[in-house]
């Protein structure tokens, strides 16, 4: 019997080998509770670092890297002893602050969203911008991005928090050409004041263990919504 998973091991394990593999990234000079780093090579890029995102792009079952930094987006492909850049020959461009991955029309191939209201397709072993799909609010200071089946019909909605419009939700109806439909109102979150400021990060998961996917956002005094199923 093969032994259970290492409880020290990494959340991401991008060759699946043994751990240590993974640099947990933190605030500079602060203190946490790890105590090794341990780094992927990775090509040179220069600009700040925003966020970190996995997914098998080419469906190889390695995963992907998708960084969001200052000056440009970068799709680092893994090529099971190092990652390639593959952003430009797989149709991906601009700059964001987040990015997530999740197949919004069905077809298991994961599609990209990013924070600034962009929605890359996956088509053919590339990626199409399907951003009219969104028509959302213009933005105003957007800033975490995430999918969330917020009504349970299987299909991945979205959730995009964004400054003064507050927190966004579009209802993925599984059809176009309004593929996504702006429900924000419909599902509570568009009370005057609720999520409007200059939270980083969005974080989607069913904290009550009911089914239901709820999400934490973190401006200053933290807003946690409750999904209460209606």
């Amino acid at each position: 019997q093969p032994p259970g998973p290492d409880p020290k091991a990494p959340a991401i394990d991008v060759n699946r080998r043994p751990p240590r593999q993974v640099k947990v990234a933190g605030a500079a000079g602060k203190r946490g509770g790890f105590h090794r780093q341990v780094r992927i090579k990775f090509a040179r890029r220069d600009g700040e670092m925003r966020g970190i995102s996995w997914a098998d792009v080419n469906g190889d079952e390695m995963l992907d890297a998708y960084l969001c930094r200052q000056g440009g987006n970068v799709l680092l492909v893994n090529q099971h002893d190092g990652f390639k850049d593959m952003t430009s020959a797989m149709g991906l461009s601009g700059g964001s602050r987040a990015g997530a991955w999740a197949a919004y029309n069905g077809d298991d191939h994961p599609d990209l969203l990013t924070n600034n209201f962009q929605l890359f397709t996956h088509v053919g072993g590339k990626f199409r911008n399907d951003s009219k799909l969104l028509r959302p609010p213009k933005p105003r200071n957007p800033e975490g991005a995430g999918w969330i089946d917020y009504n349970g019909d299987g299909r991945p909605d979205i959730l995009i928090t964004n400054g003064e419009h507050g927190i966004r939700l579009y209802e993925n109806t599984g059809r176009g050409p309004k593929w996504f439909r702006d429900v924000s109102d419909k599902a509570g979150l568009g009370r005057k004041g609720l999520g409007a400021g200059n939270g980083d990060f969005v974080v989607i998961l069913d904290y009550d263990g009911d089914g239901r996917p709820d999400f934490l956002y973190n401006l200053a005094d933290g807003v946690l919504a409750h999904n209460t199923g209606r």
